[in-house]
C-alpha cells in the first residue's frame, strides 16, 4: 500500500478539481464476509476526525524531520523476494475481520483522508514508519492546510484479494493482500501486511510491499 508521504504531490494535483469531503460514517462496519474485488466507497471511511501528522508523532515521541531541500523522484516499484512465515490459515470470522479493516483503509484512502490510516495502525508500525520515511516539517503544515478532497474516482484504490491468512505464532495475523493502487502502478501490487490486536481492533503492525508472489504457498506447521 502506498505510504501516506509518497502521496503528497499526488494530493496537491487532486486539489485543483476535488470538491469537499462530506462527512464519513461514524459507526465501524460489521465484519461481514466482503465480496472481492471491490472500490470501497469514500463514505465508507469510518473515520471522521483523524489525528494530524503531530498528534501522530506525539503517540510515538517523535518530531517531525525537516523537509528536504528537493523533493526526491519517485522510483519505479520493484518486486522484493518474500517467504511466508509459518502460521495456521486463520478462521473466517477473522479473515472476514481483516478484510473489513483493509475496506475502512482503503475506503479513507479514496476519501483522500490519508491520515485515518494511523487510527487503524499500532505504535509499531508508526515507529517502523518513521525510523524508514518520516513525516517532514512541510507534512506537517500540507496536512494542517485544509480539508482532506476525495481521489476521483478514476483513481480510486481497489482491493483485490485477500489470501491466504495466516494466525503467527506471536499471537499476530499476517495476509496477502492484493490491490490495484493507480498512483503507484496500473497492474495488481501484492503486499504482505501484518496486524495485532489491540483493544479488541485489529490494527496495522507491519508492511511489506511489493512482495514477489512466485511459486509462493501457505507454508505448512
Amino acid at each position: 500500500m502506498k505510504r501516506i508521504t509518497s502521496v503528497v504531490l499526488a494530493v496537491f494535483m487532486i486539489a485543483f478539481f476535488g470538491q469537499g469531503l462530506a462527512g464519513a460514517q461514524e459507526a465501524t462496519p460489521a465484519a461481514v464476509s466482503v465480496i472481492l474485488p471491490v472500490i470501497p466507497d469514500p463514505s465508507q471511511c469510518p473515520v471522521t476526525n483523524a489525528a494530524s501528522v503531530q498528534e501522530i508523532l506525539d503517540r510515538v515521541g517523535a518530531t517531525p524531520a525537516p523537509a528536504p531541500a528537493e523533493e526526491p523522484a519517485e522510483a519505479s516499484p520493484t518486486t522484493v523476494a518474500f517467504t511466508l512465515p509459518e502460521g495456521q490459515e486463520a478462521d473466517q470470522a477473522t479473515v472476514n475481520e481483516i478484510t473489513q479493516r483493509l475496506v475502512d483503509i482503503l475506503a479513507c484512502f479514496n476519501a483522500g483522508n490519508y491520515l485515518a490510516l494511523y487510527e487503524f495502525a499500532t505504535d509499531n508500525y508508526i515507529r517502523t514508519q518513521e525510523a524508514t520515511e518520516p513525516f517532514t516539517t512541510d507534512d506537517v503544515a500540507f496536512f494542517a492546510s485544509g480539508t482532506p478532497i476525495p481521489m476521483t474516482p478514476d483513481v480510486y484504490n481497489t482491493l483485490v484479494a485477500v489470501g491466504p491468512v495466516l494466525m503467527l505464532s506471536d499471537g499476530r495475523v499476517g495476509a496477502v493482500v492484493r490491490g490495484i493502487f493507480p498512483f503507484e502502478s496500473s497492474g495488481i501490487e501484492a503486499d504482505w501486511l501484518v496486524f495485532a490486536q489491540e483493544n479488541g481492533r485489529w490494527l496495522l503492525d507491519e508492511e511489506v510491499d511489493n512482495i514477489d508472489l512466485q511459486d509462493m504457498a501457505t507454508p505448512s506447521t
